[in-house]
C-alpha cells in the first residue's frame, strides 16, 4: 500500500478543499514563475481545473475532527475517527490518501495532482469507505469553462483623423462586456488602442489606454482590445496613426463577459529540455502529474520585447511509434510602442484533459 500527500482541507467556501501539491521537480509555490529568457526557459506554470469529489460523511461517533482518507487505483477511502479502531484497509488498493474533515455533512474535495496521477483518467477506480470498510457514495463535478458570448457589433462607423483612425459600435448587447476585437486584411503593422465606453452615445468613459494591437508576417497577431468589465451600450476606439500609416477595418466583435467562471487553481511545471529546429523552439514540459485538466499554461522571460506563435503537444502513442497530437495554440509577446505602456501576454490557452505527464511548447 502507498500512502498519498495527505489532503488537508479547510471550511473556505463551505466546502472542504485540498491544498495545492507542487510539482516534484519545482518548489515554486506562487503563480509567477521565472526563466532567463524565451530562449533559455527554466519554469511554467498550469492553470488546472481539477475535478472536484463530494462525499456525505455520517455524524455517527464523530469527534470534533475526523480523517478520511483516499483511495485510489486503486480506491479512494472516507474513514472517520472514533473512539475504536478503524477497519483495516481492503487488500488489493495501491494507494490511499486523507483528508481532514471538520463536520458531517456534504464533503467537497478539489482532487490534487498526485490523485489524478494514481488513478484512472475517468476515476473508475476511485472508492470511499467509511470507518467500518463499508463503501460510501461519492459523485464527481468536472468543471466546464463557461461559454463566452461573442458576436458582431449592431453598428459600426469609422472616420479618418489627421493623426487617428476612430471606430465607433454599437455594441447590441445588454450584459457587461470586457473585449472588443477589431477585423482587418493589413498586415505588418503596430499601434497603441485607446477604449472609450459610453451608455448615450453622447458622454464617453476611458476604459483601456496605449493597449496594441498588430499582426506580423511571421503570423502572429493580436487584434482584441481588454477592458474592465462594464455594461456599454457604444464603444469607441482611437487607433494611434503617428507611426504607421493608417489602415482599414473592416468589422468588429464584442465579447461578454464571463460572470461565473469555472474554478482553477495555478500550479508549478519544469522545463525538462529545450531543443532548436530550423525555425521552431521545441521544449520539453514535465506536468509533474497526469490526467491533469489544464485550462492554461503560461511561461516567463525577461527579454524586454517579442512575439511568438506557440502550438502545444501531447505524445501519441501507437503501437508501432510515438507521435505528437497537437492541443492548443496561441501567440505570446511583449510588445511596446513608444510612449506607451509595454503589454504582454504569455498564456497560451489549452482546456482540456493532458493524460500524458509531458507537454511539448513548440514556439516560432
Amino acid at each position: 500500500m502507498n500512502r498519498l500527500p495527505k489532503m488537508d482541507g479547510d471550511s473556505d467556501h463551505g466546502w472542504t478543499r485540498m491544498k495545492d501539491v507542487e510539482s516534484r521537480e519545482s518548489s515554486v509555490e506562487s503563480k509567477i514563475i521565472g526563466m532567463q529568457s524565451v530562449h533559455e526557459p527554466r519554469l511554467s506554470t498550469l492553470d488546472l481545473r481539477p475535478p472536484f469529489l463530494s462525499v456525505s460523511i455520517r455524524g455517527k461517533n464523530l469527534k470534533s475532527q475526523s480523517r478520511t482518507v483516499v483511495w485510489t487505483a486503486l480506491a479512494l477511502w472516507a474513514c472517520v475517527i472514533s473512539s475504536s479502531p478503524a477497519a483495516p484497509l481492503p487488500s488489493g488498493w495501491r494507494y490511499d490518501q486523507e483528508f481532514n474533515v471538520p463536520a458531517p455533512g456534504l464533503v467537497k474535495l478539489s482532487l490534487p495532482p498526485a490523485t489524478l496521477d494514481s488513478a484512472r483518467p475517468s476515476l473508475e477506480d476511485v472508492r470511499v469507505l467509511d470507518d467500518s470498510g463499508t463503501e460510501t457514495g461519492y459523485f464527481i463535478e468536472r468543471p466546464l469553462p463557461a461559454v463566452k458570448i461573442i458576436q458582431n457589433v449592431k453598428s459600426f462607423q469609422v472616420s479618418m483623423q489627421p493623426r487617428s483612425t476612430i471606430i465607433t459600435v454599437e455594441t447590441g448587447i445588454a450584459q457587461p462586456l470586457d473585449t472588443i476585437g477589431l477585423e482587418t486584411p493589413a498586415s505588418d503593422f503596430i499601434k497603441p488602442v485607446r477604449v472609450e465606453g459610453s451608455r448615450d452615445g453622447k458622454n464617453w468613459q476611458i476604459l483601456s489606454q496605449g493597449q496594441p494591437i498588430f499582426r506580423q508576417l511571421n503570423g502572429a497577431s493580436r487584434m482584441a482590445v481588454s477592458f474592465p468589465s462594464g455594461a456599454w451600450a457604444w464603444l469607441k476606439l482611437t487607433v494611434d496613426d503617428q507611426r504607421f500609416a493608417p489602415i482599414p477595418f473592416t468589422g468588429a466583435r464584442v465579447h461578454a463577459t464571463v460572470l461565473e467562471p469555472a474554478p482553477t487553481e495555478w500550479m508549478p511545471a519544469a522545463i525538462f529540455e529545450r531543443n532548436e529546429n530550423p525555425g521552431e523552439t521545441r521544449i520539453a514540459v514535465n506536468l509533474g502529474a497526469a490526467n491533469l485538466s489544464i485550462a492554461n499554461v503560461r511561461i516567463g522571460t525577461a527579454e524586454p520585447l517579442f512575439t511568438r506563435r506557440v502550438r502545444l503537444a501531447v505524445p501519441q502513442v501507437s503501437e508501432e511509434s510515438i507521435r505528437e497530437q497537437n492541443v492548443g495554440q496561441g501567440v505570446i509577446y511583449k510588445v511596446a510602442v513608444e510612449d506607451q505602456p509595454a503589454s504582454e501576454n504569455l498564456v497560451v490557452p489549452l482546456g482540456q484533459l493532458v493524460r500524458s505527464r509531458w507537454l511539448w511548447w513548440c514556439s516560432s
